[in-house]
């Protein structure tokens, strides 16, 4: 018997009969996501008797499956959770012993009727299903977005999922330490390319305050370039560096023997912000 898939956002629930669903901000779309990180046409669901998969039609700023990018068609598993925009959807397999017992979701009518993969899907009527905010996949989104920025060192695009990225921090869970430190990774390296680029301070202020609140080590890359671009600069701004050299002595778990050499360095590099 075909499993039956039922996608939620936030309280809203919708079931998704065998078909192709596009998800966006369209009116248009049979999954309406009221987002503006999201794109008009953003992502396509596709539903058969075999399972769901995703693809991204070209959005701007991308689709997560299960907090990593969705590069081509994605196969969908129970509990899969795609993030679209600010949005986080979750797909569910209903059990289809289940199809006779009262339910209040609603059903999403699919562009087309199951079909093979590459038949393009025409537009019907919205579901009105809207999103909801979910920081981890907003974090995540800003790290996707970090990363295709720093390709092409376009200053704007940058600066704004950088931004992004900060607020999004400011509520993560302490708790998901792996998203944390992707994010206190990219924060870094976007902090140091908008300073290069930018001549601003500022930024290099940013980067050592969120690595202090992160409690994290920078890479020793990381340190080696901020060397030389704080004497090309010059950055003469030692109070930023000094509390963060003063937050990790003092980091509860105490920095371990890998971390020390690097911690060196970065007390060097407070020395040379001082001058």
């Amino acid at each position: 018997m075909a499993q039956r898939y039922r996608l939620t956002i936030g309280k809203r629930t919708v079931d998704l009969p065998p078909g192709e669903y596009v998800v966006g901000r369209s009116a248009e779309c049979q999954i309406v996501v009221q987002d503006e990180l999201t794109s008009r046409r953003h992502a396509r669901i596709f539903v058969t008797g075999l399972g769901a998969e995703l693809e991204d039609l070209g959005s701007r700023n991308g689709v997560l499956v299960n907090g990593e990018p969705a590069i081509g068609r994605v196969k969908l598993g129970a509990g899969a959770r795609i993030g679209i925009g600010e949005a986080e959807l979750r797909l569910e397999i209903v059990d289809a012993r289940a199809s006779g017992a009262p339910t209040t979701a609603k059903f999403a009518t699919p562009s087309s009727p199951a079909r093979p993969m590459s038949a393009p899907a025409g537009p019907t009527p919205a579901s009105g299903m809207t999103g909801a905010t979910f920081t981890g996949v907003s974090a995540a989104a800003a790290i996707f977005q970090i990363r295709a920025a720093l390709h092409t060192e376009e200053v704007g695009p940058l600066r704004d999922a950088t931004l992004r990225l900060r607020k999004a921090l400011g509520t993560t869970s302490a708790a998901d330490a792996a998203l944390r430190s992707h994010a206190g990774e990219a924060f870094a390296e976007a902090a140091f390319a908008l300073a290069r680029l930018t001549r601003d301070p500022d930024w290099l202020d940013a980067l050592f305050d969120v690595q202090r609140e992160l409690g994290r080590v920078i890479d020793p890359g990381t340190v080696k370039l901020l060397a030389a671009l704080i004497a090309e600069l010059p950055y003469r701004r030692p109070e930023a560096c000094q509390r963060y050299v003063e937050a990790l002595r003092a980091r509860t778990p105490p920095l371990g023997p890998e971390e020390l050499p690097t911690f060196r360095q970065i007390e060097l590099l407070g020395g040379l912000i001082a001058g």
